[in-house]
């Protein structure tokens, strides 16, 4: 879960600064290692990141991928 956090620290720098491909690789290995909660919040700001590329199926793929229970799943569904 530590290194999920550090992942994640990394990709939100990355997406701060706009560099969206980069931060998708982060976010993506913060989803592997990430506990559920972890999980569904990497799975859907990798989603948010592939938006912003175009990625309009792969996006859609991770955000259907969201837990129902976790927090980020009502924003999740209004993508």
């Amino acid at each position: 879960e530590l290194r999920a956090q550090f992942w994640m620290v990394i990709g939100e720098s990355l997406r701060a600064g706009e560099n969206y491909a980069q931060a998708e690789a982060y976010y993506l290995k913060a989803s592997e290692e990430a506990g559920i909660d972890g999980k569904s919040e990497a799975l859907f700001l990798l989603a948010e990141c592939q938006l912003k590329l175009g990625r309009v199926n792969d996006a859609r793929y991770n955000l259907t991928a969201v837990e129902t229970a976790s927090r980020f799943a009502p924003a999740a569904l209004r993508r």
